[in-house]
């Protein structure tokens, strides 16, 4: 997947890149690319990547220095989280122990 940032104002950009992430993520994704462009929000994405639970790495592309490869965690196999809701699914263990 890839997400291109062009035009976004900072704050806003960012609820947008945190939104893709989680999505690749619950989708499987093992990476992204996002595309900032030269500004201000190149210079952001690093402490933004630091601050997501889901992302491995961050790196710049090369020639192109406005864009960046982030590998995300592997999902885990036993996250039962639901995206839509953002509810648990506790069928399992309640099974379990009763």
């Amino acid at each position: 997947m890839r997400l291109d940032l062009h035009g976004y104002y900072i704050h806003d950009g960012w609820k947008v890149f945190k939104n893709h992430l989680t999505e690749c993520y619950l989708s499987g994704c093992k990476s992204t690319v996002v595309v900032t462009g030269y500004g201000s929000m190149s210079r952001e994405i690093e402490s933004w990547c630091a601050n997501h639970e889901h992302v491995a790495s961050c790196e710049r592309l090369d020639p192109n220095q406005g864009a960046f490869r982030i590998r995300l965690k592997k999902k885990s196999k036993t996250q039962n989280l639901q995206p839509a809701t953002g509810l648990l699914d506790l069928h399992a263990l309640q099974k379990k122990y009763n």
